[in-house]
């Protein structure tokens, strides 16, 4: 089966599948310090470098809310470049042209992959692949309360990647002790998962996963009569009017989840991640600052930061709220 590969939460794995098609959200892996280009995110430079190593008929979909990846998408391998897709993503909340927009560029990237092999779906399958996708996440979120913070991210990295939820009966939840802290920011690749081990190294543990591959970006849960009535509006909506960012215009949605969740789950610190070329998260920093009445941690990652300077960062974070 051809295999699309994306990196963006605002691209439905439901909608590809439907096309006959197997989705992959993947992320970049660990950056080496060479990835690294004065103004230009690692993370994008690493995730193009990956690109080159896919199969020939693997097609590749980027998003335009992230700037540095819309500019990314223009320096794919030239033999890849038939197989690259840009969907452009609104910025603007829940008005009608802004659905209707993303609407517009689903049915576009419809098409795209029907170039490529795909079927444009009946309602009855695009509802029957959304039950499923709908009951694969209800199994993963129901697995945070029986696995550590870091075994949850990685399920849920797993299952942006493979699309299949394996429960893990050997390992066990982390202890109820320790600063509770929440991750926030961009995404996390393969090595920054150390991030989860550091916080726990130094008295804390990490109950919210809030960065870009984490909990923050899984859509809401389809409504069951929706589902059956409009599958295709009930997916646009789940994506396009559910997940916060800080892209979004206004973003005020975002700090919204924020205080629920904080407030749910009590936490007592933030560690901001971000590169250190984005620009999105770094303008959000000042206002995190001001609005938070918990302390808050910014971490630049880059290929180029030696990981003693963050493990020095972390160390004197936690020592200031134990």
């Amino acid at each position: 089966m051809i295999q699309v590969i994306y990196t963006s939460p605002y691209v439905p794995a439901e909608w590809i599948a439907a096309h006959g098609l197997s989705p992959s959200r993947v992320g970049a892996r660990g950056h080496n310090p060479t990835d690294s280009t004065g103004g230009v995110c690692s993370y994008v430079t690493r995730f193009i470098q990956e690109t080159g190593q896919m199969d020939n008929s693997t097609l590749f979909v980027f998003a335009t809310e992230c700037d540095q990846m819309r500019r990314g998408s223009e320096n794919i391998p030239d033999k890849q470049r038939q197989q690259t897709f840009l969907i452009n993503i609104p910025t603007a909340w829940n008005t009608p042209e802004s659905s209707q927009l993303y609407q517009t560029e689903l049915k576009r990237l419809g098409r795209f992959l029907n170039r490529h092999g795909g079927d444009s779906p009946t309602h009855d399958k695009l509802t029957r692949v959304m039950k499923e996708y709908e009951k694969l996440r209800s199994n993963l979120k129901a697995q945070r309360h029986h696995v550590s913070a870091k075994i949850f991210s990685e399920k849920i990295a797993e299952f942006h990647k493979t699309g299949q939820v394996v429960p893990d009966f050997k390992e066990k939840k982390e202890d109820p002790k320790g600063v509770r802290i929440a991750l926030l920011g961009g995404p996390l690749t393969s090595s920054d998962f150390i991030l989860f081990d550091e916080i726990t190294k130094n008295g804390g543990r990490i109950i919210l996963d809030g960065t870009e591959t984490g909990e923050r970006t899984l859509p809401r849960s389809f409504d069951s009569r929706q589902l059956v009535e409009n599958p295709f509006e009930e997916l646009t909506d789940a994506y396009i009017g559910s997940i916060p960012d800080a892209f979004r215009r206004p973003n005020d949605r975002l700090y919204q989840w924020i205080k629920s969740i904080f407030e749910e789950r009590n936490v007592e610190g933030v560690l901001l991640i971000r590169r250190i070329w984005c620009d999105i998260w770094h303008g959000e920093v000042g206002r995190l600052r001001e609005w938070l009445n918990i302390p808050l941690l910014d971490i630049d990652l880059d290929g180029n930061v030696p990981q003693t300077r963050i493990q020095t960062r972390i160390q004197a974070f936690m020592e200031t709220l134990r």
